[in-house]
């Protein structure tokens, strides 16, 4: 997993920016970065910035062992007619962390989701997680366990209000899902470039962007 860290974290309307623009190249290398119409020409430049950060990454492994290679979005794409085919299609792959370059805001709207969907009682509060361990990695074939969900999501501000779970600030989240085929059909299903996958863990109090990547073995 890359250790990169967001150059403008102290002025937060340029780090978004920049996070979306990563998000962008990240999962969708060959995508257009000049398209993205909401944005003032000064924070475009840092999403550009942003999204060749991205792509960088995605070229890289997304471990110790360069053998192995992040899948991109696109190889995705043309397997997600059903849900079916998907999971058929992921069976060989390795969840790991994305990055750490989320917005706490980002992360916080999405484990206050992840509560409130799941119904978890008691004094639980999004400050209370950690992001996963940089070396965190699992198989898309272990078994599903109740305190772990994926949930897609978009921090883009520019959704319609009148869209389905759309927050006040504008972002999108999806519904929290027990595997990580169901988060994939959102994001891949979503209108916008920069939608990730989040995994949460609400035992281990765990929430991070994760992808998938292909092991050669």
């Amino acid at each position: 997993m890359s250790t990169r860290t967001n150059p403008y974290e102290s002025e937060p309307e340029k780090a978004q920016a920049y996070e979306l623009g990563y998000l962008a190249g990240f999962q969708d290398p060959a995508g257009n970065d000049e398209d993205f119409r909401p944005l003032a020409p000064d924070l475009l430049d840092i999403y550009v910035e942003g999204a060749d950060a991205g792509r960088e990454d995605a070229h890289a492994p997304p471990s110790a062992d360069p053998q192995k290679q992040w899948v991109d979005r696109a190889e995705l794409a043309a397997h997600s007619e059903s849900d079916e085919e998907l999971q058929e299609h992921i069976t060989s792959f390795i969840v790991f962390k994305a990055l750490e370059l989320l917005l706490r805001k980002t992360i916080f709207g999405l484990v206050d989701l992840v509560i409130t969907a799941l119904g978890i009682q008691g004094n639980v509060s999004p400050e209370q997680f950690r992001a996963l361990d940089d070396d965190f990695e699992t198989r898309t074939t272990t078994p599903p366990d109740d305190s772990i969900v994926y949930v897609a999501a978009c921090a883009r501000g520019d959704h319609a209000m009148v869209t389905a779970n759309v927050s006040a600030d504008g972002s999108w989240i999806g519904t929290p899902s027990g595997n990580i085929e169901g988060a994939l059909q959102s994001v891949l299903r979503h209108e916008h470039r920069e939608a990730f996958v989040a995994r949460c863990d609400v035992r281990r109090k765990t929430c991070s962007p994760v992808w998938l990547a292909r092991d050669p073995q």
